[in-house]
């Protein structure tokens, strides 16, 4: 059991920088990022404080849809989730540069893709659940029996469209990481950190 919660908290922490590392570079998050930061906008709270809002709002989503997917991992992820996003956040305003040339932005952004790729197989494979967000995407996929990559490129597209109504903030990143978080999460998942489960 200690060995599988140092798995699940290196893979949140690796999900979390990825997603701090988003939100620094400035070239667009990935879609449920940016809903979050609609969502912080609307209601006046920081993002971390969002994060947690919308993971528990999806835990009841995912209870629904699929009792299995509720773990311990899906409470300690509603738990820490935010506060280490925020710690991140800290911590990468005090480590990268303040005005990046075009090049180092997109090595950082694409850094930030293969670092949520691989967190989220990490944390996956210790079994202990995953995030109510990342559950949802678990939920569908067992409920169609559909490709992991193909459902969460659609349902990142609705994050993106509520996102965007909520006022978030959309780039090139953003669309970019639409399309290629999913497969890259599944290539990582099927062929480098496979699943026991």
């Amino acid at each position: 059991m200690a060995v599988r919660l140092v798995k699940f908290f290196v893979g949140l922490a690796m999900i979390q920088l990825a997603v701090a590392t988003f939100l620094a570079v400035g070239l667009g998050s990935d879609s449920f990022t940016v809903f979050m930061q609609g969502l912080s906008k609307v209601l006046h709270i920081s993002v971390g404080a969002g994060n947690c809002l919308l993971t528990l709002v999806l835990l009841g989503i995912v209870f629904w849809l699929d009792r299995s997917q509720l773990r311990i991992g899906m409470v300690l992820s509603v738990a820490f989730a935010g506060l280490i996003l925020n710690g991140m956040t800290l911590l990468l305003g005090k480590v990268l540069p303040s005005n990046p040339s075009v090049p180092v932005m997109a090595l950082e952004f694409v850094s930030a893709c293969v670092v949520v790729s691989f967190g989220f197989s990490i944390l996956k494979s210790a079994r202990l659940g995953v995030a109510p967000n990342d559950a949802l995407y678990l939920a569908i996929v067992k409920k169609i029996n559909k490709p992991y990559g193909m459902v969460r490129t659609c349902v990142d597209a609705l994050y993106l469209l509520l996102g965007f109504v909520c006022g978030g903030v959309i780039g090139i990143g953003t669309l970019i990481c639409v399309v290629v978080i999913g497969p890259m999460i599944q290539f990582v998942m099927t062929h480098i950190i496979k699943q026991d489960e």
